[in-house]
């Protein structure tokens, strides 16, 4: 076995910084929202502005931290992060319920992305002075980190089972996937996300007041077939009456022979 063998078989260990780097990129990737409140939206509204910048930012905060980290190791002590961390935990529980609360028919997917976004600022915060720090804190950042990576690869893995299911349902006819609350649309494969594909509208299952939260349309002679998306199911369910409802969700896009290819 030549050296260069050797050197390919011999397992490197991955260093610290480029596993944090890596954990902090895919929660951005999975948590951060494709669309925010716009300031025309929020009508000069203070308290809608704050709202959108928070939800914006606050995904790509433990990407901050973790270059902070690299560069300046020693920025703040072990009690300092540990505060920040604790803060962090009190205030976004506060605002993730508050938030779960307003969201609706998507509560359940809103209390999962604030508290994972929360777990992955904690454990960027807690990543400061870790070489010295007890194993329960450094169990906790593992913790914290494992949680918020996996809420995140789930995110990104529902793009690839929406992709799957919506081509074996439209067996090479025309499709087209949107929104059903107001002028929600889907304009990238960022919008089918798992955090991303889903509604807050209220509503209840009585007909005409439901709203869904993603729609499938398919060419069919006769109308489109009309299809939900299920989040708890993960896939597509017809809709049998889609006339019944107040916001006719056949109205939510137009189907096209190159839909994918609209999404780039």
């Amino acid at each position: 076995m030549t050296s260069v063998s050797r050197t390919w078989l011999r397992r490197v260990p991955c260093s610290p910084f480029r596993r944090r780097l890596a954990s902090a990129l895919v929660v951005a990737a999975g948590l951060t929202p494709s669309s925010v409140i716009s300031i025309r939206e929020a009508d000069g509204t203070e308290g809608l502005m704050l709202s959108a910048l928070v939800v914006l930012i606050a995904p790509v905060i433990p990407l901050f931290l973790v270059v902070l980290h690299r560069f300046h190791p020693m920025l703040m002590s072990q009690h300092c992060a540990s505060f920040l961390a604790g803060c962090v935990w009190v205030f976004g529980s506060i605002l993730t319920l508050l938030a779960a609360m307003l969201g609706g028919a998507g509560d359940v997917l809103v209390l999962l992305q604030g508290s994972a976004i929360g777990a992955a600022i904690i454990a960027a915060l807690l990543a400061f002075r870790s070489e010295s720090s007890g194993r329960k804190r450094r169990w906790i950042a593992s913790g914290c980190q494992a949680f918020a990576v996996s809420a995140a690869i789930w995110s990104l893995s529902v793009v690839a089972i929406v992709v799957v299911q919506a081509e074996t349902l439209a067996e090479n006819r025309r499709f087209c996937i949107g929104g059903h609350f107001r002028d929600d649309k889907v304009t990238s494969f960022l919008d089918l996300r798992g955090f991303s594909f889903f509604t807050t509208a209220s509503g209840y299952k009585m007909g005409q007041v439901w709203y869904f939260h993603g729609v499938l349309l398919v060419e069919a002679e006769g109308g489109n077939e009309v299809y939900n998306w299920s989040p708890s199911r993960m896939r597509f369910d017809q809709v049998e009456n889609p006339k019944s409802f107040l916001a006719n969700p056949a109205h939510a896009c137009t189907p096209r022979i190159d839909y994918w290819t609209s999404l780039l």
